[in-house]
């Protein structure tokens, strides 16, 4: 059986974190609904043996979700999926470069939101971009030699009122190529 057959099983299973008798003890409650780990954007690699997503975890103590990222090898049928990041920071947005040898990824880790990768098997993140602003998404080029970034960038005019409600003053910009 390919093992692209199993796919839907396997994330569903993986999904499911609440036991029978977690579920027959007491009814589900909202605060249950806060602190299901969702898992989300899942990204074959190109050969199609490991699968990457996002799984999403509310810390409670800190008053916010993380998300960090999961590898699951589709070839081993009993194979669990394994952390591949993580900690006080969020990780998401995985993208297979296409020798599915790096795996590239947004990440809060260095304080603004920036992209990433782990080279395989290591698993050792390296920063890739360091813009001064958040890097919003990005897409790999099909020779994996590039990188296509967006950033949100707000932009006041001067004659703009709403310029003027933030600063309090109006605003001049420069129009030379730097």
């Amino acid at each position: 059986m390919r093992p692209m057959t199993w796919l839907p099983v396997r994330l569903l299973a993986c999904t499911l974190s609440l036991g029978a008798a977690a579920l027959a003890a007491a009814p589900f409650t909202a605060d249950d609904l806060v602190r299901l780990k969702r898992i989300s954007d899942p990204q074959v690699s190109p050969n199609g043996s490991v699968l990457a997503f996002v799984q999403r975890e509310t810390d409670l103590e800190a008053n916010k979700g993380r998300t960090s990222l999961w590898l699951l090898d589709l070839l081993d049928p009993a194979g669990e999926p394994q952390r591949a990041s993580g900690g006080a920071f969020s990780d998401s947005s995985p993208r297979w470069s296409s020798d599915g040898h790096t795996l590239y990824f947004l990440s809060s880790r260095s304080g603004s939101t920036q992209v990433w990768r782990l080279s395989l098997p290591a698993l050792a993140p390296q920063k890739v971009t360091d813009y001064p602003l958040d890097v919003g998404s990005f897409k790999v080029s099909p020779r994996g030699d590039q990188l296509a970034v967006s950033l949100e960038v707000l932009i006041l005019f001067p004659w703009d009122p709403v310029a003027q409600r933030f600063t309090g003053e109006r605003i001049w910009f420069d129009r030379g190529v730097r």
